[in-house]
């Protein structure tokens, strides 16, 4: 069996993750029923990290989220794991990064961001790398965030799915004044429509919502869906 480490910037990037590989069939190890409810990874037979979560295709690869907090911790903790793996008995097999595009050119973004992977995998160490960014090309109106992040991906998305949400959204930004950050529009987005969810099954629920879904689909890039598909596989990036 492959295992794979899946490197994201926090909590809303894990559960929009957990979402997406719900949605494409993989297995939630966590059962909250069981005891003790903590998860052992098998090919390391170490428990999985407090605040990770754990994922398992079929019978092919087991992947681990771990969120940090920012972008730069999450490349660092991807880095470290790279630089480490000579030392470790069951390195994993792939080593996988994602996070905001924010105001930086994309192709300039992941060339950067596979370069510090590259550079930090010892030449011995036979792992799979890859980096993605959250970004969503075009016009969507009203609603939507502009800076390149994952609020900006899910708020296009779900301005698309339901036309007039983007603009009572806007409206209400604008009512209640400031300078609305990216997370202003994901939570009002929250608030309005899924409010009884809370924020964690927020980023679950839009894989889980038909409309919301095709629209996602429809934003991920090729590069984006090739990556994180290839988990399934157990080959990856570079």
């Amino acid at each position: 069996m492959n295992w794979a480490e899946l490197h994201c910037e926090g909590f809303h990037d894990r559960s929009f993750l957990a979402g997406w590989l719900e949605a494409r069939g993989w297995t939630n190890l966590w059962r909250p029923e069981k005891t003790p409810a903590r998860i052992k990874n098998p090919m390391t037979q170490k428990f999985v990290g407090k605040g990770n979560f754990a994922f398992q295709f079929q019978e092919s690869t087991f992947l681990e989220i771990k969120p940090a907090y920012g972008k730069v911790k999450a490349v660092e903790n991807a880095c470290r794991t790279l630089k480490n793996s000579p030392t470790e008995t069951a390195p994993p097999t792939q080593v996988v990064v994602v996070c905001d595009l924010d105001e930086e050119d994309p192709d300039a973004c992941l060339q950067r961001l596979r370069t510090r992977l590259s550079d930090s995998r010892p030449p011995s160490a036979q792992i799979q790398t890859a980096a993605i960014i959250w970004h969503a090309d075009g016009d969507f109106g009203p609603g939507v965030p502009a800076k390149q992040t994952l609020e900006r991906l899910v708020c296009g998305a779900l301005s698309r799915a339901y036309k007039n949400r983007g603009q009572t959204v806007q409206e209400w930004l604008v009512a209640t004044g400031g300078n609305p950050m990216p997370k202003s529009y994901s939570w009002s987005h929250m608030a309005g429509w899924y409010a009884k969810h809370g924020c964690d099954d927020f980023y679950r629920l839009v894989w889980r919502e038909e409309l919301v879904r095709q629209e996602l689909q429809a934003l991920l890039d090729d590069r984006w869906k090739k990556e994180l598909t290839s988990l399934e596989s157990g080959s990856s990036g570079r």
